[in-house]
Parts: C-alpha cells; structure tokens; sequence
C-alpha cells in the first residue's frame, strides 16, 4: 500500500486564513495504480520547451519511473506516435496506449507526467480531462511543464495556470519527492 499525501485547490473561496489548497491522505494499492507518461518525446516542438523538458525528464521523471516500477505500478506510455525520448526505458511489462485503452484495465488511481500540461497532459484521449470522472488523479506537478508563450515564458504562467485548473476541477498533484519516498 502506497500512503501519500493529495494536493487539490478548494472548489469554494477558500477562507483567509485556511488558504487555497487542500490536503488528503491516501492509500493506494499499486498493483491497482498507473503511471502514466504523456508525451515524453525526444524531441520537442520549440527549443525552449524542448530544453525544460529533457531537464525534467533526467531530474524527475526518470527516477520517479523506477520508484513507480518499484512499488509494482502499471508503467503506461502515451508518446502520441513519436518516438520515446532516450532516457526512458519501456520494459516489455509496460504497456503502450493504443494497445489496451486505460478504461479497461481495472485501475483505481492514474498518476501523471508528462507534457504538455496545458495542452496533451489534459486533453489527450488518454489524459486528464477524459480520465478523471472513472479514476482518482494524480499529477507530479513538478515532473511535467506546459507551452508557455513569450510573455509567460518567465515565469511559467501557462503551467502553474494549467497544475491550478487540474488542481481544482480534475484530481491532486504530488511532488515528484514526495511520490518516489511513498514509493519505497
């Protein structure tokens, strides 16, 4: 059993002094959980997205994969058609989406990676939007970035917009240290 603590935006103003977020804990049984990789291409469209994704990639998405492939997770691979970036090891119990559609695996909990996270992590037939009304999900909200444009580039606005909208309509967020520690 995975025991995790949940990060949501309350649905309601929230009060002052409690804040925007809430927390939860939660169990989840691994062999009843995925992890979910969204487009980890090895190449990206412009070279600053491309850049962000191949640090995030090395930094929390590899090893966040080797905690989920410890704790006995569904590994699910979502690349849209393109080629898998070099980092990324798909083992031949990994599935590929396309071959079994999510719905049909009789899982409980989707955990998300990927980008981008306003475009292909929500709207893919295989994301967030399409997902989250038959399974609790979960985004590692520090393993994924979204298109940002020249005036949010700086401060990755289209991002943090895109973890908040997920936040408070879709399911929770992690942070990548915090899913590997519940992981082991």
């Amino acid at each position: 059993m995975i025991r995790l603590g949940l990060r949501s935006l309350s649905r309601e103003r929230p009060a002052r002094e409690r804040g925007p977020y809430l927390y939860t804990q939660a169990s989840l049984e691994p062999g009843r959980t995925a992890f979910v990789l969204v487009d980890v291409w090895s190449e990206h469209g412009s070279p600053t997205h491309h850049e962000r994704a191949q640090q995030i990639i090395e930094d929390k998405i590899v090893p966040a994969l080797a905690a989920a492939r410890a704790a006995g997770m569904h590994i699910i691979h979502a690349p849209a058609g393109r080629a898998i970036a070099p980092a990324i090891t798909v083992l031949s119990g990994d599935r590929v989406h396309g071959l079994t559609p999510i719905g049909e695996l009789g899982l409980d909990d989707l955990f998300y990676v990927g980008f981008s996270t306003n475009g292909c992590v929500l709207h893919r037939p295989y994301g967030i939007v399409a997902t989250h009304k038959a399974h609790r999900v979960i985004l590692l909200r520090d393993a994924t970035t979204g298109t940002e444009y020249p005036d949010t580039l700086g401060d990755l606005c289209a991002t943090r917009a895109a973890i908040g909208r997920i936040e408070r309509h879709y399911g929770y967020t992690v942070l990548t240290e915090e899913f590997i520690n519940a992981c082991y």
